[in-house]
């Protein structure tokens, strides 16, 4: 994307191909917007258990493979990848890693 119309809403976006230089405008009444695709967990590689997308896996819990370890959000395995699932899942890390630290 290299262009939001609107006066005062969107209205459309402009795009341009790479390869050519074509432009091309698009109509549209929303845009989501994305920051990447591949999850940044080359810190915990070899740590935690990753699938092949090297998302975190996690359980309903937001439990992890290490004892006492909690993930959530865009880096984990679990479907949906919207900021409101996010915030869901960072509710359940919080109260999951209380209650370990609570009982351990």
């Amino acid at each position: 994307m290299t262009e939001l119309i609107g006066e005062d809403r969107l209205s459309g976006v402009s795009i341009t191909n790479r390869e050519t230089g074509e432009k091309k405008e698009i109509s549209l009444d929303g845009l989501f917007t994305e920051i990447g695709w591949i999850p940044n967990t080359s810190f915990v590689d070899g740590l935690l258990v990753l699938n092949d997308q090297k998302e975190i896996v996690v359980d309903i819990d937001c439990k992890t493979s290490a004892p006492g370890i909690f993930a959530a959000g865009d880096v984990t395995s679990i479907s949906g990848k919207q900021i409101i699932i996010a915030c869901g899942e960072g509710a359940k890390a919080a109260l999951s890693a209380f209650d370990y630290l609570m009982t351990n």
